[in-house]
């Protein structure tokens, strides 16, 4: 009778008003221990912005990713940001940036005045291809800024080699590959030589949220990582700090055991500011809740781990349809599901529309490469420029829903699906 229902459902369900299989707008789960964590906070009477929740948080996931230091952030932008700071880009410094990746990733990095020179992707069009990255090296170039597309670990060995010897920073967007694993180490941990900024995302959608909004950046740099926690708390950086003797401002000093928002401005005098921080600070609420979801990270992990499985073994099957690549030293932490058609046999656009139209799969693409946005054609970067990354975003790839809230009838929906809609589009 089970086996009846759900062949009933699968039938009906689809043309039945609003529903499909979608994207979950929360992609980890949450509970009774985040509500615990929350209630404790908000009853404590304390702060509900400075407190040992956030140093907690911050030592626990560099435990997790193996980093030497990690900064609570108010989001994933909020490290990135951080990290063309920390970095002193500006007006005529070069970064390479892979164009398979959301926009947030470039953002902070153009606001800055900084000159993008994208990286293709290599043959499968999702990973950038190291190659197509020292190839864009230039006399100018700062920092190469690569992103674990999906949560599948690019190829950290060849990049790491590439920036160690044009001397050069690696900034890794690792917002969604929170658990991924290359070489047997974690995605945001060392890289053995202080070089490397790792920036993750606690948003919504993430593997694990801390409120919906969040970020941590981890380096193995212990100056990057004091100057980080200044920036994000209105703090300035500065060549020189001279002492000023006596501490006081003309005529006037400061009134003893009175707090007075005044920093340092007692004591110092700065000479040739580089940078001034802004609010980038998480909340405590927040680092509480990004506490009780690290415990369940594992769980939540082999759940996403699970569903891709059962989507490859059954891609495996269908004429037309490949997995996508992974290197044998990585293990994704299945953050998105990407496959590939073959363009000569199946249609893609069709498929896509079956999938959405006949069978209640909701689907996105991610992403269209960024140098065809609208803000890089405004400067100057044209279709032709990364033909991998074009190439597979037009015509092969295919996003299928995953997450850790979904369930087997709707995992099993997507694969019953992926089967029909691929016969349907498959070229006569």
């Amino acid at each position: 009778m089970m086996r009846l229902a759900r062949l009933l459902l699968y039938r009906v369900a689809p043309r039945a008003a609003g529903w499909a299989v979608a994207e979950h707008p929360v992609g980890s789960e949450l509970g009774l221990a985040e509500l615990a964590a929350v209630g404790r906070v908000v009853l404590s009477r304390r702060s509900l912005s400075f407190g040992s929740d956030i140093e907690r948080f911050e030592r626990r996931f560099g435990e997790v990713v193996a980093a030497r230091h990690a900064v609570a952030l108010s989001s994933g932008s909020a490290a990135l940001a951080l990290a063309a700071q920390l970095l002193r880009l500006g007006a005529g410094d070069e970064v390479v940036a892979t164009t398979q990746t959301f926009r947030a990733t470039i953002l902070p990095f153009v606001a800055r005045g900084v000159r993008l020179r994208f990286a293709d992707t290599d043959a499968g069009g999702l990973d950038v291809d190291p190659a197509a990255v020292r190839a864009a090296i230039t006399e100018r170039t700062r920092a190469v800024l690569v992103t674990h597309h999906g949560g599948v670990p690019a190829a950290l060995d060849a990049l790491r080699a590439i920036c160690r010897e044009r001397h050069v920073a690696l900034v890794e967007d690792c917002a969604h590959a929170l658990g991924a694993t290359f070489d047997g180490q974690p995605i945001g941990g060392s890289d053995g030589g202080g070089r490397s900024i790792c920036c993750f995302s606690f948003g919504s959608l993430k593997n694990i949220t801390t409120l919906g909004e969040g970020g941590m950046l981890c380096t193995d740099n212990a100056r990057w990582a004091d100057e980080a926690r200044a920036l994000r708390g209105w703090g300035v950086l500065a060549r020189r700090r001279t002492p000023r003797e006596p501490p006081q401002i003309g005529r006037y000093r400061r009134v003893p055991d009175v707090y007075d928002h005044a920093g340092e401005s007692w004591d110092v005098d700065l000479d040739d500011v580089e940078e001034v921080g802004c609010n980038r600070r998480m909340s405590i609420a927040a680092a509480a809740v990004g506490l009780a979801q690290l415990r369940r990270l594992d769980g939540l992990l082999a759940r996403r781990r699970h569903i891709a499985a059962r989507y490859d073994e059954a891609i495996a099957t269908i004429d037309g349809l490949r997995v996508r690549h992974v290197d044998r030293r990585a293990a994704p932490a299945r953050h998105l599901y990407t496959c590939l058609v073959d363009p000569d046999r199946v249609d893609r656009d069709q498929l896509l529309q079956a999938l959405q139209r006949e069978h209640g799969v909701r689907l996105y693409l991610r992403y269209l490469p960024l140098h065809l946005s609208a803000l890089m054609r405004a400067r100057g970067h044209r279709l032709g420029e990364c033909p991998n990354a074009e190439r597979v975003f037009f015509e092969e790839l295919v996003e299928l829903p995953l997450s850790a809230r979904m369930s087997r009838f709707e995992v099993a929906h997507v694969i019953a699906a992926l089967r029909a809609a691929s016969a349907s589009a498959t070229r006569r």
